[in-house]
């Protein structure tokens, strides 16, 4: 989920339906996050904001 004050991508980990852990990311490029999607490929499309907005695809590290 974006975290528009935070300038990141919030993600949550889920067990059982309850909540067990979250993690920030790219909160160290400092650009507001606007939207955030997930591919029919399992990656995670981010769309920034402002004059230099960009669209990032966030994949697994193997």
């Amino acid at each position: 989920m974006p975290a528009l004050k935070e300038k990141a991508v919030r993600r949550v980990r889920r067990e059982g339906g309850r909540i067990v852990g979250q993690d920030l990311l790219l909160a160290e490029r400092g650009e507001r996050i606007r939207d955030v999607k997930v591919a029919p490929d399992g990656s995670i499309l981010v769309l920034t904001d402002g004059p230099k907005a960009r669209l990032l695809r966030l994949t697994r590290a193997r």
